[in-house]
């Protein structure tokens, strides 16, 4: 069984943040250098485009006034488009520090929480390794998206549980595709089961049109009747069983509250919603212990029936 709810050390995730070690540090150093000089990019970047516009808005009113580039250079205007690039520039910079700094303390706060809870963070996941091919990850992990998976708190204590952060790609290329922020749980499992689906009645048609495989799976797989209201169920015929036995009327108030969708495939069941899953809020990381908490006792108690032997009837 998983920690209680309340048990949560959370202290990390709002407290003062904690001196970090040498190697720590060093590595923190480098991040800070890399998204300075970036910040610096971007900042010159803007001031050279203004500069750029502002010549060329001097050479056309010396040509139209018939005056020398020093007078036109001299006007009020253009002194005063000078001053707006840097001031525009600096703001830039200014903001993108802030940005870099906000996260790296982020990734501080979330690293401590992790070590104090006997859990393991990544600031990023590059590739889907062992996760399944369900749609949402497919969605995420395919062609030529990549390095879109951030914030990754996994819990190894009893079963792994992932908790995560995706970015999904709509329309478009890599580059201009829109970018919408999702959440995952991912959670592993000692029984394997083909795909099964549940889904959210809630906004179900423009899910089912970002993610392919959810399209594909509701052509090829029957409806479960007779299940909660607020959920579509596909599912396999002949487990059935295996779902209702996860899928507890009390987990299925969770996952409504906390608008989860699920995937089963394989040995994973992966929860996700359109909204971040991993926060600097304790409430939401006690709700989340709360609800991975009550799936461990369902999964637990259903991998305990499923390996028994089928009874013989005499």
């Amino acid at each position: 069984m998983r920690d209680p709810l309340g048990s949560l050390d959370t202290t990390a995730l709002s407290g003062p943040l904690e001196p970090v070690g040498p190697g720590d540090a060093a590595a923190q150093d480098r991040r800070r250098r890399s998204s300075s000089r970036s910040a610096r990019s971007m900042a010159l970047f803007v001031a050279a485009c203004v500069v750029l516009v502002t010549a060329v808005v001097v050479a056309a009113m010396a040509a139209r006034s018939d005056t020398s580039l020093g007078e036109a250079a001299g006007d009020p205007v253009v002194l005063g488009s000078l001053a707006a690039a840097v001031v525009l520039g600096l703001l830039v910079w200014l903001g993108l520090s802030w940005a870099s700094r906000s996260a790296d303390r982020r990734s501080r706060r979330l690293t401590a929480f992790a070590e104090r809870n006997g859990m393991t963070y990544q600031h990023h996941r590059d590739q889907a390794e062992l996760l399944p091919p369900t749609a949402f990850f497919v969605q995420i992990f395919g062609e030529p998206q990549r390095r879109l998976v951030s914030d990754v708190v996994v819990d190894h204590r009893t079963r792994h549980v992932e908790h995560g952060q995706a970015t999904v790609m709509r329309g478009g290329d890599e580059n201009g595709a829109m970018r919408e922020p999702w959440g995952y749980v991912a959670v592993r499992t000692a029984v394997p089961l083909p795909h099964v689906a549940i889904l959210r009645r809630r906004g179900l048609r423009r899910r089912v049109r970002r993610f392919r495989g959810l399209r594909d799976l509701q052509r090829g797989l029957p409806r479960l009747p007779g299940f909660d209201r607020r959920f579509v169920v596909l599912c396999p015929p002949e487990h059935e069983s295996d779902v209702a036995a996860i899928a507890t009327p009390d987990l299925l108030d969770r996952w409504a509250e906390g608008s989860f969708d699920v995937e089963i495939l394989g040995s994973w069941l992966v929860l996700f919603r359109r909204r971040p899953v991993v926060t600097l809020k304790p409430k939401r990381w006690r709700e989340l212990a709360a609800m991975t908490s009550l799936l461990d006792a369902r999964l637990t108690d259903w991998e305990r029936r499923a390996a028994l032997p089928p009874l013989v009837e005499q």
